[in-house]
């Protein structure tokens, strides 16, 4: 008798859950069909109940049930003005059912929400690289850079791609930032690798530290040897070119 309360006690729960969700597609169905999402301002955030409505409305995103674990309040975007122009670029997190994990969807609009362009673009899995929903989509200068996440057995890498156009994933080169690899815990082997980057005139140098040590037992990183080298890229026909990639040699890293 215990064990068929329980079995009814969870199918009730389910069917709640799937009542729940198909109500939330029809509601964000209906209503967001002629939404608009107006900028105004040179930079900017956008919560999720504007900026699921304007993916939805844009067929860039369903009503997978994924979006019920963010709240309406929860930030899931950043935007920038273009220049002096009145188009922004915008990047906005996925949970399109479509997909395995989460993506990350590269925006231009103009400032009446008109869509421009899409890009979508894919981390190795999840975000890991990101500490939330938006931090990876930034402005350099006259430059604007989305964060892509390497994923691994013991490894997370975060590799930046740096634009002035928005252009397929694919069709730009990306630069390697950090990443840790860790090959056991006790006494195996670890990598990490880490950087800053300088501006120049028409050139980027990415100043690069390695080290490689140990975990201990308390998972805490001993740094048994270390090294510095940079990297020069330089901007040519939308892309980031280095010739200095034979210093990459023999790291963690796609490149």
């Amino acid at each position: 008798m215990k064990r068929v309360f329980i079995l009814t006690f969870i199918i009730l729960i389910i069917n709640c859950f799937n009542k729940s969700s198909i109500l939330y597609s029809q509601t964000f169905s209906e209503e967001s069909l002629q939404f608009n999402l107006k900028l105004s301002l040179d930079s900017g955030f956008i919560i999720k109940n504007k900026g699921f409505h304007y993916l939805l409305s844009n067929s860039l995103t369903d009503t997978s049930k994924n979006w019920l674990l963010i709240k309406d309040s929860d930030t899931i975007g950043k935007y920038y003005r273009v220049g002096n122009s009145d188009n922004y670029f915008m990047c906005l997190i996925d949970y399109s059912e479509k997909y395995t994990f989460e993506t990350h969807i590269l925006i231009e609009l103009n400032s009446d929400g008109k869509l421009i362009k899409s890009e979508r673009f894919f981390h190795g899995n999840y975000p890991i690289c990101w500490e939330n929903y938006y931090d990876g989509f930034n402005k350099y200068g006259d430059f604007f850079g989305i964060d892509i996440c390497g994923t691994g057995s013991g490894y997370s890498a975060d590799y930046l791609y740096l634009f002035k156009d928005i252009l397929p994933q694919n069709d730009q080169n990306s630069i390697p930032i950090n990443y840790w690899s860790s090959f056991s815990i006790g006494g195996g082997l670890s990598e990490s690798l880490n950087s800053t980057m300088e501006f120049k005139d028409n050139y980027l140098i990415i100043h690069y530290l390695l080290e490689n040590g140990e975990l201990d037992d308390n998972s805490e990183f001993k740094v048994i040897k270390s090294r510095t080298f940079d990297v020069k890229y330089i901007f040519n026909d939308q892309k980031w070119v280095t010739n200095d990639s034979i210093k990459f040699k023999g790291l963690q890293i796609n490149y």
